[in-house]
């Protein structure tokens, strides 16, 4: 079942290609299922089926064919959402600017100044039709990150926002590293600003020229960092300032800041990766199902599956 759901989940990122024109004309094309205000209609979800035609051979050997189709159907419903869902952010589409997309896409072609034919042969290459299919694809893709990045998810397990200041023994010895962390924490007593000495003092490379910012942990994920450090987490209070702590790195002094009880991702992929960014995104799904604003009107079982699939032919 894991493995199942992981193919399928791979399918969604490829599911923007379907929404963004494709070599696959989808005027005139009948409208399968509105989802608030977009729709999906059976030429893009013709091209969906297409475009996953590698992964659904390679993994949908064995299983019934209107099944799938169904749950595939179903992940260009998600993908809908959540494109409604990002423009209540403030990260819909129209936030992603051309300077966004013309950056993303230079990247991919690899050449430092593409011309327009150098962009014309990338689209056909990779199958978007045209520039313009590959522009809006890449805006899509944009949305979707600036949604993960934006969003936080409910959790029921509190989160914790770590600082340190290392002050390591790699180049003096561990007395002088020692004095040195004794010193930082003076002018923090003082009332020194903790992430204007993380960028002046600290040695660790990570977090120091970010003002010491570790990021957020629960205290299950304390075990990650090493024991003495752990043990120092588990001791500390909100806002409260550690005495400079003993590692194999050198003297750390260690601050948590504030908790909350969300859950915030990096990337769409964190997010899709996370159970409870996971979870949130099909809540969602259900959510405009529950206020109609998902209304099927033609099977997915009634659209052919495209030549490309070849595991379903005899079906």
């Amino acid at each position: 079942m894991r493995r199942h759901a992981q193919w399928l989940l791979l399918c969604l990122v490829i599911a923007i290609l379907a929404g963004c024109g494709s070599e696959i004309t989808t005027s005139q094309s009948k409208v399968l299922v509105e989802v608030g205000n977009s729709s999906i209609t059976e030429a893009e979800f013709t091209t969906f089926l297409d475009l996953n035609s590698n992964i659904i051979n390679q993994n949908a050997s064995g299983l019934d064919a209107n099944t799938t189709r169904q749950q595939l159907l179903d992940q260009m419903i998600l993908q809908k959402v959540i494109l409604e869902e990002s423009a209540k952010l403030g990260a819909g589409i129209d936030s992603v600017s051309a300077e966004q997309t013309t950056m993303m896409i230079d990247q991919a072609v690899g050449k430092e100044k593409p011309t327009y034919a150098d962009y014309e042969a990338f689209a056909k290459e990779n199958r978007f039709g045209t520039v313009e299919s590959m522009r809006a694809y890449v805006a899509q893709i944009l949305t979707y990150e600036s949604y993960a990045q934006k969003l936080e998810v409910p959790s029921a397990t509190p989160q914790f926002h770590l600082f340190h200041i290392l002050l390591s023994s790699d180049t003096v010895s561990e007395s002088v590293a020692l004095e040195q962390a004794n010193q930082v924490l003076a002018q923090l007593k003082t009332g020194e600003d903790f992430s204007i000495l993380a960028q002046q003092y600290s040695a660790d490379p990570g977090s120091g020229s970010n003002g010491g910012d570790l990021g957020w942990y629960t205290q299950e994920q304390y075990a990650g960092f090493v024991p003495e450090f752990a043990a120092a987490l588990n001791t500390l209070e909100i806002g409260q300032l550690s005495e400079p702590v003993k590692t194999q790195f050198g003297y750390h002094i260690i601050k948590i800041t504030e908790s909350r009880n969300a859950i915030s991702f990096g990337t769409f992929q964190e997010l899709m990766d996370s159970p409870e960014g996971n979870a949130y995104i099909q809540s969602k799904v259900e959510e405009y199902r529950k206020n109609d604003l998902i209304k099927n009107y033609v099977r997915a079982e009634e659209v052919p599956f495209p030549e490309s699939v070849t595991v379903f032919q005899d079906q």
